[in-house]
């Protein structure tokens, strides 16, 4: 059984660094971080914080929307990415 896994982040750039270039790097790198999930794995809010800050080094902060929550370790259940909202933060 699948369990897909929405996150929803907004991220503070350096100065002089593109948010369309650091969005599409934290997208990509979440979906291969997920890709490589097996069944029982858990998600945890700081395995997608190391996720998302080493996708781009002119990362400088990153806020997860108060909804998120982690996924437990689970027998028969596959995490998979449900989607990828990443906003600017100031």
């Amino acid at each position: 059984k699948e369990k897909k896994v929405a996150v929803m982040a907004h991220i503070t750039l350096k100065d002089g660094a593109v948010f369309s270039q650091a969005k599409t790097r934290v997208t990509q790198a979440l979906g291969d971080w997920f890709a490589g999930r097996k069944t029982g794995d858990p998600v945890y809010l700081s395995q997608l914080s190391q996720v998302i800050l080493e996708a781009d080094p002119a990362i400088k902060k990153l806020t997860f929307n108060s909804s998120m929550a982690e996924l437990p370790a689970a027998a028969g259940v596959k995490p998979v990415l449900g989607g990828a909202v990443i906003g600017e933060g100031t």
